[in-house]
C-alpha cells in the first residue's frame, strides 16, 4: 500500500513539474527597459523610473508573463545606445534574447506638452524589433496613464493575440518611423519632433494591418540616431540599411511651432530609392491635439499602404527604354515606382523599336509586374518614301511618309517622316498650309535639338514662300536664338540678312 502511495506521489510530482515546465515554455518572457524622457518638461520631473516600475509590476502580476528584472537587461540597453551612436557593432546584439532568456522587451517614453503627459509603451521582439503590442495615452498624471496602459495589457496582450500578430507579420507591409525634425526655433530644444515620432510609432504599432519596426532613442540622441538593428540610421545610406532588413517604407516629417498654431508635415518614403509615395500636412491650434493627429496620420498611412497605393515593377527589352505613365516621364527601364490604385496607361519606347502602350490596373498591397518586349521597328515604309522622293514622285512619297507616321507615330523615327513630309510639301508641291501643319506638329513633338532647328527653318521658308515675311522673321529669330550652333541657324542668319 505504501509503495502504491509513493508511486502515486511521484507521478503527481512529475505531472506537476511537467505542468510547470509547460507553463514556463508557454509564458511570454519579457523585460521592461528604462523609459526615455523626450521633452524638457518631462525630463525636469524624472518620472521615467516610476513609470517603468508600474508597468513591470503589472506584467509580473499576470501569470502569462515571465518577467526578467530590469537590471538584468540594462547591459543590453547600454549596448543598444552604443549601437545608436555608432560606437558598437549592432550585429553583436543579435540572438541576445536567448542569452537573456527573454523574447520581448517593453520600451517606453514620456513627454509632456503643457498639462498633458504622453506615455507610450511598446513591446518588441528582441530578434527583429517588430512591435507586437503597443499602447499610448495622454493624461494629466503619469500614474493614471500607466493604469490605462496596464489595463490595456491585461485585456489585449495575450498569448493568442501575440501568436496571431507574429504569424501575420510575414505577409504585412513593413514600415518604420524615421525622424521628425524640430523645424523652427520654437520647436527646437523642446523635443517636440522626437516626442511626436514616439506617439506616431505607438499609434502605428497598435494597428493590425502593418508590421512596424521599433525606433527608440537614448536621451542624448533624441531625433539623431535610431536603432541600427532595425536599419533606422541617420546617414545618406539609410534606405539601403532599411531595405536589407526588409523594411519597405520609412515615415518622416517635421514640426513647426508658432504662437497660435502647430504645423505637422509628413511623408512616407520608399526605401527602394527614397521616392515619396504618400504625403500629408495638418495644423493644430493646441499641443493637446498631438496624440489625435498621430492617430489620424497612422490610420491614413495604414489605409494608403493597404488600400490606395500599389507598387509597379517594370522591366523592358531593350533595357534603358524610356517609360512614361499617364503621360508623364517615369525614367528608363527597369522602373520601380508607386502608383495610386486603379487604371494607368504605360508607354515604353526606345529608338529603333516600336512604341508599346498598355493599360494596366494597379492593385494595392502587392508588387504589380509589367514586362515589355519591344518589337524592332521596320524602316521599310520610310525607305520606300525616300526612294519615291528621288524618283520625284511627290504625291506617293508624302503618302508613304503619312503611312509611316500613322503606324509609328510615337517613335523617334517618326520625327524624320514629319520633317521629310513638310519638306516635300513646301519645296516641291507648293502645299504651304499642309507644310506648315507638318513642321508645327514636329516642333510640338519636342524631338532632338537638331530636328527642331530644321523644323523652324522649314517654317521660315514656308512663310517666305507664302509671302509672309513677318512670320518668317519670327521663325528665323527663334531658330538663331535657341539653336545657334545648328547648320539650320547658319542658313537662317543668311536669310535674315537678306530680309
Amino acid at each position: 500500500m505504501k509503495t502504491r502511495m509513493k508511486i502515486a506521489a511521484l507521478v503527481f510530482a512529475a505531472c506537476a513539474l511537467c505542468g510547470i515546465a509547460w507553463s514556463q515554455a508557454k509564458a511570454i518572457k519579457i523585460a521592461v527597459a528604462s523609459f526615455e524622457l523626450l521633452t524638457a518638461e518631462a525630463d525636469a520631473e524624472k518620472p521615467g523610473e516610476n513609470a517603468a516600475q508600474l508597468i513591470a509590476a503589472n506584467l509580473g502580476s499576470l501569470s502569462r508573463f515571465q518577467l526578467r528584472k530590469s537590471g538584468e537587461v540594462e547591459g543590453y540597453i547600454r549596448k543598444l545606445e552604443l549601437a545608436q551612436a555608432g560606437a558598437a557593432n549592432p550585429d553583436e546584439l543579435r540572438g541576445v534574447g536567448e542569452a537573456l532568456k527573454i523574447n520581448y522587451i517593453a520600451v517606453g517614453s514620456i513627454s509632456r506638452f503643457g498639462a498633458l503627459y504622453q506615455v507610450d509603451v511598446r513591446t518588441v521582439n528582441v530578434d527583429d524589433w517588430s512591435i507586437v503590442h503597443s499602447s499610448g495615452i495622454d493624461s494629466y498624471t503619469v500614474d493614471s496613464a500607466c493604469r490605462y496602459v496596464n489595463k490595456d495589457i491585461q485585456i489585449t496582450f495575450t498569448g493568442g493575440e501575440l501568436e496571431g500578430k507574429e504569424k501575420e507579420g510575414a505577409d504585412k507591409t513593413t514600415v518604420t518611423v524615421f525622424k521628425f525634425d524640430d523645424a523652427n526655433v520654437m520647436a527646437q530644444g523642446a523635443g517636440y519632433g522626437g516626442a511626436f515620432a514616439e506617439m506616431l510609432n505607438s499609434e502605428l504599432g497598435a494597428l493590425r494591418k502593418l508590421q512596424v519596426i521599433e525606433r527608440t532613442h537614448s536621451k542624448a540622441l533624441i531625433n539623431e540616431k535610431a536603432l541600427e538593428m532595425a536599419g533606422v540610421i541617420e546617414n545618406n545610406d539609410a534606405d539601403g540599411y532599411l531595405k536589407v532588413r526588409g523594411i519597405a517604407y520609412r515615415l518622416t516629417g517635421g514640426i513647426r511651432v508658432f504662437k497660435d498654431v502647430t504645423c505637422i508635415a509628413y511623408e512616407l518614403l520608399s526605401t527602394e530609392g527614397g521616392a515619396p509615395v504618400f504625403t500629408g500636412y495638418t495644423e493644430i491650434v493646441s499641443l493637446d491635439g498631438m496624440r489625435p493627429v498621430a492617430r489620424h496620420i497612422a490610420r491614413n498611412v495604414e489605409d494608403a499602404l493597404n488600400n490606395k497605393i500599389g507598387t509597379l515593377r517594370l522591366t523592358a527589352d531593350p533595357p534603358g527604354a524610356e517609360v512614361s505613365i499617364d503621360g508623364l516621364p517615369a525614367g528608363t527601364a527597369p522602373v520601380l515606382t508607386f502608383l495610386p490604385k486603379g487604371a494607368h496607361q504605360i508607354k515604353v519606347s526606345s529608338r529603333g523599336y516600336e512604341t508599346a502602350v498598355r493599360d494596366m490596373a494597379i492593385e494595392p498591397k502587392q508588387v504589380n509586374l509589367a514586362d515589355f518586349k519591344l518589337e524592332r521597328l521596320s524602316r521599310k515604309l520610310l525607305d520606300e518614301a525616300l526612294l519615291l522622293e528621288r524618283m520625284n514622285n511627290w504625291e506617293a512619297a508624302v503618302a508613304k511618309y503619312q503611312e509611316f507616321i500613322e503606324r509609328y507615330g510615337d517613335t523617334d523615327e517618326a520625327n524624320e517622316a514629319w520633317y521629310r513630309k513638310g519638306h516635300v510639301l513646301q519645296n516641291y508641291m507648293a502645299k504651304y498650309t499642309e507644310a506648315l501643319a507638318a513642321f508645327e506638329a514636329l516642333i510640338k513633338r519636342y524631338p532632338d535639338a537638331m530636328t527642331r532647328a530644321e523644323a523652324w527653318f522649314g517654317l521660315a521658308k514656308t512663310y517666305t514662300a507664302m509671302g509672309n515675311p513677318v512670320k518668317a522673321k519670327e521663325a528665323l529669330r527663334v531658330l538663331v536664338e535657341k539653336f545657334p550652333d545648328s547648320f539650320a541657324a547658319e542658313e537662317g542668319k543668311v536669310m535674315l540678312v537678306g530680309k
